[in-house]
């Protein structure tokens, strides 16, 4: 993310295609020895990486990288590197 004007840049664009975009900077996952709450000395697996990380919600994987791509042409500096998809539910359950 190269700036706040880019970011909300990106928050727009989501919403008017009917997604969502959360900036996941912030959050630390954990390791299996951290997770147990006080697991005394142990090396931690899981440090924090430094990178910007986001969640997206979006109802096709197709979407969202179209939104993506489209946003990253007109935003200067803006690099998308990776995207990990976890899919959280469907419309059947």
């Amino acid at each position: 993310m190269p700036n706040a004007s880019a970011m909300q840049s990106l928050q727009d664009k989501f919403l008017e295609n009917g997604l969502w975009v959360e900036d996941w900077g912030t959050i630390r996952i954990l390791c299996e020895a951290c997770s147990r709450g006080t697991p005394g000395e142990h090396a931690c697996t899981n440090e924090p990486t430094g990178q910007n990380r986001y969640g997206f919600a979006a109802k096709s994987e197709s979407t969202l990288q179209s939104v993506l791509k489209e946003w990253s042409e007109v935003e200067d500096g803006a690099e998308i590197r990776r995207i990990t998809l976890a899919v959280a539910g469907s419309a059947d359950s």
